[in-house]
């Protein structure tokens, strides 16, 4: 519904109309003044709600007064946008707004009542809207986190802002060299963000952080916005500009009015002392980023698409002890032993109706979990985990494990290891261990010439097999040449051995019933010192768990045994040398793109491998794979002469040296300030390396192709069953420019103390903050932390460490403290006084004559539409009280 009406004003007559647009349609039309609905005597006041000269949004409300004979419902508000109001005098827009949401109320005992709707403006409504709906029924808060980059202030600003607003500003901050901080300062938007959606700023949070951070104020006249800076409100004059334009739009020239009166509209006037502070502190409140990477196989932020974990693998094993000679009698002990847990209850065994030598039995239960950033695939399966889902009311998770031992890909697996062992005595004691891997299957089918696989066509296909899509962007890069970060990857890689149990449970079993007699042979372990049997186990719903059909033999994807064999004895890495130097034993191909920019790992002649960032090209701009896949780097190992390649885990390889001033062991890739990595974060694992052995190690300059040498030459990926990452991160460390004994303790600035008695106001912060150079940390005493919140300079992606008003050059942070201290430190007198409406503006200054010497600017205007009245704070524009 439309609720229309006017009225004049008492003075000047000028006509002043009313417009309520309820419901959001402007049908049917009330008219104000007829029909049981009119103006109270006094029908509209705007009142300006700024507490003190540091309110970043001087927000305004307007109360518009009826008196009415019934009851209009229509009028609450459910939503801050469900009511539009505008009032105007003539032609001139002098509010726009909206009902304040869920506060109408009315007296009801009169025959006209008088109702009282208070209304926001649109800058008070935007504390009521979440930055770009992030969390709202309609956005999704995952979507709009993934879709977050670095953007400049003037595209938030365009986010942010409602439609129909024009917003113009004083141009009182600039970047250092003089550009437009609206086109060149960016932001991530992952700052504003959160962690989740409960943590989302609303539009005003973000628009009073970067007001802050520029030191300007933000008021709503009509349907324009202007952002100022007190400074250019005590000069009065001012070119106003349309952020990220050039040209100015409006100019105001100034003006000096003598309180009169002729000038003032009534007599009330009081003059008091406004706020004074002997110091100021500023906090930057940082959002640190210490992961580039979510580690996917951090337990607080996977999941399962599983409610429970899943039994996948009975393993038995036998070891002879050494007073039994091993052979025919061992043989027997334990296809006895082995039949016996095979066939009997737990029941039998604890009764002692079987006897059993040392027996170990691990029961393997599986579970696939997930994580929010990453995905996974695998046998051409795009999402590893979507698959998991949808098959999980029909075939349980063994479908998952089996799809990983049939095809190159990968997944998050949770593996309980349910460990129990048997004696003559019975059951005795058990032992249960988690562990959450990544693993990525190879696919290796033990062979070698042309029936090896995986082929390099099969790598190809399988790229990548797992994918992560940060929600945050960042720049990482730091804020001058001195400073040094790094990206450093950790972690554990196992490659277990392509290990087929020639013997199933199924046929030993089978052979077993037909003739007991029968040498049914067993698996062996490598060393011929032990034997083993296996039997896997599927599920058709949550623990409802039977062992595979006697018509169903197979071997699923394997964990990583205690008694896997360790082969490939590792000698040296260099062609024509005995000694081990560098091992760079290259296993598992990755990209990490951040931005524009990606990591390119070259291997040297000598082993070494050195990284460096350059432009990221895509695919489509690649001529071909082995263009693209170049621009990538590689997880390597470094065994020593003696070590095994296959069945035995190893460290990443540690590149980190003493002199690069960080505590960290990894992969080290350097930052500095000239690279500009800025941007979104993706991290892919695009597949097993392709490696061959042959007393020394060898790998083609691309990744997926194989390095044929001898017919000697052992190709590694086809005696590879999987491979398992564990402990993996990917986190950022800063040398700090060289220096290490400094605190990460809180980054606040601090203005000097004015006299002896120290009122200070400390409750300053900054949403959005600057990056700093070495020599800054060490006068502040604080770290390199590399922050969401810092300011980016788009133009090279790095940290903005500075900016300028026209007079100095310095960090944001301190052109604000010491403006507000060159204000605040001395007792300034602020009057209060009801002023003309023709003689009130935000732009001119005024004098008093029982103050002669003494100028005055606007910290505060309200407005009394019909009496023509409008109260005013004014703060004295220099000197002292």
């Amino acid at each position: 519904m439309l609720y229309t009406g006017d009225f004049l004003t008492t003075i000047s007559g000028r006509r002043v109309t009313v417009e309520i647009v309820t419901g959001g349609t402007p049908a049917p039309v009330r008219e104000i003044g007829a029909d049981g609905l009119l103006f109270a005597p006094s029908p509209v006041s705007l009142t300006d709600n700024g507490n003190d000269t540091f309110d970043a949004l001087i927000c305004r409300s307007a109360v518009i007064r009826l008196l009415t004979t019934g009851w209009h419902d229509d009028m609450f508000a459910r939503d801050i946008t469900d009511s539009r109001v505008t009032v105007r005098a003539d032609d001139r827009v002098l509010f726009v707004g909206y009902i304040e949401p869920q506060t109408y109320s009315q007296p009801y005992s009169d025959t006209y009542n008088l109702v009282e709707i208070n209304c926001v403006d649109l800058l008070t409504a935007m504390s009521h809207t979440r930055y770009r709906d992030a969390g709202t029924p309609w956005g999704s808060w995952s979507a709009i986190s993934s879709a977050a980059e670095v953007i400049s202030l003037r595209e938030i600003l365009d986010y942010i802002m409602p439609e129909g607003v024009t917003v113009l500003w004083d141009r009182s901050r600039l970047m250092a060299d003089g550009r437009d901080p609206w086109l060149w300062a960016g932001v991530s938007e992952s700052a504003f963000l959160g962690a989740n959606e409960d943590s989302v700023w609303t539009d005003a949070e973000v628009l009073a952080a970067i007001l802050k951070y520029l030191d300007l104020h933000a008021v709503q006249e009509g349907d324009t916005v202007y952002l100022y800076n007190w400074e250019t409100i005590r000069q009065g004059a001012a070119a106003w500009y349309v952020p990220g334009e050039s040209e100015p739009a409006m100019l105001t020239q100034p003006r000096l009015i003598g309180l009169s009166a002729h000038t003032v509209a009534g007599d009330d006037a009081q003059l008091s002392v406004g706020e004074v502070y002997s110091q100021l502190a500023l906090t930057a409140e940082l959002q640190v980023v210490d992961e580039v990477v979510d580690s996917p196989l951090d337990s607080s932020d996977i999941t399962s698409p599983f409610v429970v974990r899943q039994l996948y693998l009975r393993d038995l094993q036998y070891s002879p002890k050494d007073e039994v000679e091993y052979g025919s009698e061992s043989h027997a002990r334990a296809e006895t032993a082995f039949r016996g847990i095979l066939t009997g209850t737990q029941e039998d065994i604890e009764s002692g109706t079987y006897t059993l030598p040392d027996i170990t039995r691990t029961d393997w239960y599986i579970q696939v979990m997930t994580h929010p950033q990453w995905t996974f695939n695998a046998s051409g399966v795009s999402d590893i985990v979507g698959y998991a889902r949808q098959t999980a009311n029909t075939r349980g998770q063994q479908a998952t494990g089996n799809l990983l031992r049939s095809g190159i890909g990968a997944a998050l697996i949770q593996w309980t290891a349910d460990e129990y062992h048997y004696s003559t005595d019975g059951l005795g004691s058990s032992s249960r261990q988690t562990e959450t891997s990544l693993v990525v299957s190879v696919y290796g089918n033990g062979k070698t010439g042309d029936m090896a696989l995986p082929t390099e066509t099969q790598l190809l296909a399988a790229i990548p097999v797992a994918e992560y899509n940060g929600a945050e962007a960042v720049t990482l890069s730091p804020a001058d040449e001195a400073t040094t970060n790094y990206i450093v990857v950790s972690g554990r890689i196992t490659m277990v051995p392509v290990m087929e149990a020639r013997v199933s449970a199924l046929r030993f079993l089978a052979g077993f019933d037909t003739d007991p007699a029968a040498n049914v042979y067993l698996n062996k372990f490598d060393d011929a010192q032990g034997f083993y049997l296996r039997q896997w186990w599927m599920s058709e719903a949550a623990n409802i768990q039977t062992a595979y059909p006697e018509t169903d033999s197979f071997e699923g994807l394997l964990p990583v045994l205690p008694y896997m064999p360790k082969k490939y004895e590792y000698y040296y890495s260099a062609v024509g040398s005995s000694d081990d130097k560098i091992s760079n034993f290259a296993v598992l191909a990755c990209m990490l793109i951040v931005g524009d920019r990606c990591v390119v790992g070259t291997q040297h002649g000598d082993g070494s491998v050195s990284y460096e960032w350059r432009q990221y090209k895509s695919c489509e701009a690649c001529a071909n794979d082995d263009e693209y896949y170049a621009q990538s780097f590689t997880l390597d190992i470094n065994p020593g002469t003696g070590d095994y390649i296959l069945g035995q885990e190893y460290e990443l390889t540690d590149n980190v040296r003493y002199s690069m001033g960080i505590d960290a062991k990894g992969i080290a890739v350097k930052i500095a300030k000239s690279d500009g990595v800025s941007g979104k974060v993706c991290f892919k694992v695009l597949g097993p390396v392709n490696q061959t052995w042959d007393v020394i190690t060898r790998r083609h300059r691309t990744w997926f192709r194989r390095e044929k040498w001898s017919a000697d030459t052992i190709e590694l990926l086809p005696q590879i069953s999987s491979i398992y990452v564990t402990d993996f991160a990917v986190r950022l460390y800063s040398n700090n420019g060289g220096t290490s004994t400094l605190e990460g303790k809180d980054l606040v600035y601090v203005s000097e103390v004015q006299g002896d008695f120290v009122n200070r106001k400390d409750d300053i912060s900054f949403g959005l903050t600057s990056g700093l150079t070495a020599a800054e940390r060490n006068a502040l005493g604080v770290t390199e932390r590399t922050s969401l919140s810092t300011v980016t300079d788009l133009a090279d992606n790095t940290p903005v460490t500075a900016m300028t008003d026209g007079r100095r050059t310095a960090k944001p942070e301190a052109l604000y403290l010491d403006a507000y201290y060159n204000d605040v430190s001395a007792p300034r007198k602020e009057l209060s006084i009801t002023v003309a409406p023709a003689y009130a503006s935000r732009f001119a200054r005024y004098t008093h004559p029982a103050l002669p010497g003494v100028e005055f600017y606007t910290r505060s205007l309200s407005q009394e539409v019909r009496e023509e009245e409008c109260p005013m704070i004014l703060r004295q524009r220099g000197g002292e009280a």
